[in-house]
């Protein structure tokens, strides 16, 4: 059977200056516009992410393939556990 999985980069951080930041780099980086970035990378808050992934699963999508992008401490960023979600989703 084919699962619906999404494959794209995150960027998380407290600090919003430096999720702009690390997002414009990475738009640079990869000569990318506000679109293409939105279609391929997730950026924002802990809070923000959760709520981005979220909504992919609520749209059906069933497994998820990140790429951290680099740059952003993530070792520093806790990520708040989402209490909404079904737990049916595989994170890779």
């Amino acid at each position: 059977a084919i699962e619906a999985t999404l494959m794209f980069r995150i960027i998380v951080d407290e600090d919003e200056r430096a999720v702009k930041r690390a997002w414009e780099r990475l738009k640079e980086q990869r000569g990318w516009d506000d679109e293409m970035a939105t279609r391929h990378c997730l950026a924002g808050t802990p809070e923000q992410v959760v709520e981005g992934v979220s909504e992919w699963e609520r749209a059906g999508v069933q497994h998820l393939m990140v790429a951290l992008a680099a740059g952003v401490n993530y070792e520093t960023v806790p990520v708040p556990v989402n209490r909404k979600s079904s737990g049916k989703m595989g994170i890779r």
